[in-house]
Parts: C-alpha cells; sequence; structure tokens
C-alpha cells in the first residue's frame, strides 16, 4: 500500500533506493521532476526550492541528488515522463 509523503515526515531513505522509480530508467523515460518545497528556500542539491515548484531536467543532477531530493521530507517530489 502505498502511502502519501507528510511534511516534515522522514520517508525511508532504503525505500527510495530500492524503489524502481528512477535509477535504472534513462533520462528519456523520467526527463523532468516537479519539485516543491513545504518551506519556502528550503535547500537541497545545490539549490534553493519554492513552495510554488518548479520544474527541472533530471539530466541537471546526479544520481545521488536525485535520490537525495525523492527522499526529503521537506520537498514534494513528482517525476515527470516524456510528453509525446
Amino acid at each position: 500500500m502505498a502511502t502519501k509523503k507528510q511534511p516534515g515526515a522522514a520517508a525511508p531513505l532504503a525505500a527510495v533506493v530500492e524503489a524502481p522509480l528512477l535509477p535504472d530508467l534513462p533520462p528519456a523515460v523520467i526527463p523532468h521532476l516537479r519539485v516543491r518545497a513545504f518551506r519556502a528556500g528550503h535547500r537541497r542539491a545545490g539549490r534553493a526550492w519554492p513552495t510554488e515548484g518548479v520544474t527541472v531536467a533530471v539530466d541537471e543532477f546526479s544520481k545521488d541528488q536525485v535520490l537525495a531530493l525523492m527522499a526529503d521530507p521537506n520537498l514534494s517530489v513528482d517525476l515527470i515522463g516524456a510528453v509525446e
């Protein structure tokens, strides 16, 4: 059963690392992330994230940075697939 990540709730890093969401998919499959901070200016992966959210290209980050973004309990991260 999937659970919704709540602001301030710690996401288990092992679950994120083992999840087949991103690690072995080429950038063409998941080319973008939509990142939104629950608190304005929260920093992760070398950036300050806004509360209104921003769409960024996956290839701007290393795999470890993407996993850190996804595991951060103060961020909401959506995977955005290729648009046809």
